[in-house]
């Protein structure tokens, strides 16, 4: 993640026309390359970030609940149709934003995605990146199971 923000960054500084004007050189500020990296690297820091936030939502949503824990219409919803909800969200913004053609780095001037207003826009990119933490969340529950809770009693185990 930190290597496609430094990348982001300074492709940005190459190209940049303003900010940074004639200190890289017209060869780095015209290269159609730095072009698409600093357009196609953002997608991919989206996608990095929801596996990273998916890895993690098991602690994060023990300090989110306290100790609270939801009755059986909170843990439907919660389990069940917020994540249905999300992955449709995040599936539809990753095509009206052609995230594929961009990590394949193919040269897009726009998007369907950014002709909707910006509510729209930033709630598919919010979709997009809770698509990526469920499937981080499901591939830390199948690679390593569940920890268990902390300060929680677990039960005893007979001749463990």
């Amino acid at each position: 993640m930190i290597g496609s923000i430094l990348a982001v960054t300074v492709t940005g500084c190459f190209i940049s026309n303003h900010l940074f004007k004639g200190w890289f050189g017209i060869e780095l500020a015209r290269s159609i390359f730095a072009h698409q990296l600093h357009v196609s690297l953002p997608y991919l820091l989206l996608i990095l970030s929801g596996v990273h936030l998916g890895l993690h939502w098991d602690g994060l949503w023990l300090r989110l609940a306290k100790g609270r824990s939801p009755g059986p219409v909170g843990r439907f919803l919660m389990q069940r149709l917020l994540p249905a909800l999300v992955s449709c969200i995040g599936i539809y913004g990753s095509f009206l934003n052609r995230v594929g053609d961009r990590l394949l780095m193919k040269h897009i001037f726009g998007t369907e995605a950014t002709n909707l207003p910006f509510a729209a826009y930033f709630i598919l990119l919010i979709g997009i990146v809770g698509l990526y933490a469920i499937f981080g969340h499901l591939l830390r529950k199948l690679l390593i199971g569940t920890p268990p809770l902390r300060g929680k009693k677990q039960p005893h185990r007979d001749g463990i």
